[in-house]
């Protein structure tokens, strides 16, 4: 009900009478009540309009303040399974991330093997080509070398008796 709170004489106002009362606060309206007071004046305070006024305050925030936290539990609730969903969606992606990243390594890793294999060759090509042009074998890539083939072709050819004496005559 009503909480005993006494205070002293210095803490009542300036110019109040100096009787010395005991006095409490009502738990309810906050009023300043006698510890000395009748019955019949208490009751007038329970049931005065300031009183029950604030009576019905305290009974309406803590109403609204159960319903609040209803509301808010309903929505964490519900937060929390859109919250699941999100988490699986995120989880997805990251997952599909992920396996996007490792199939990029693994053409990388192919890519850098093809590399490997290409210089590989090419070393073998270079190794064949020093090995031949010691042996003494004609360079097979070597520009003179082509163009001396094609001289012999030339000169394994029939000569035309014809033409070789259209061109001496010809002036």
């Amino acid at each position: 009900m009503a909480a005993a709170t006494e205070t002293p004489e210095s803490s009542l106002p300036p110019g109040a009478p100096s009787q010395q009362q005991k006095l409490r606060v009502c738990d309810i309206c906050g009023a300043l009540l006698s510890i000395y007071d009748s019955n019949r004046r208490l009751a007038d305070h329970f049931g005065g309009k300031m009183h029950i006024g604030y009576l019905h305050l305290r009974e309406k925030y803590k109403e609204l303040k159960t319903s609040q936290k209803l509301k808010y539990e309903q929505e964490l609730s519900k937060d929390s399974k859109d919250g699941e969903r999100d988490r699986d969606r995120e989880r997805d992606r990251e997952r599909d991330r992920e396996r996007d990243r490792e199939r990029e390594r693994e053409k990388e890793r192919e890519r850098e093997k093809e590399k490997e294999k290409e210089k590989e060759k090419e070393k073998e090509k270079e190794r064949e080509r020093e090995r031949d042009s010691r042996s003494g074998r004609y360079d097979r890539y070597d520009r003179n070398n082509d163009r001396d083939k094609y001289r012999e072709r030339d000169h394994e050819r029939p000569v035309d008796k014809y033409r070789e004496k259209d061109r001496r005559y010809h002036y």
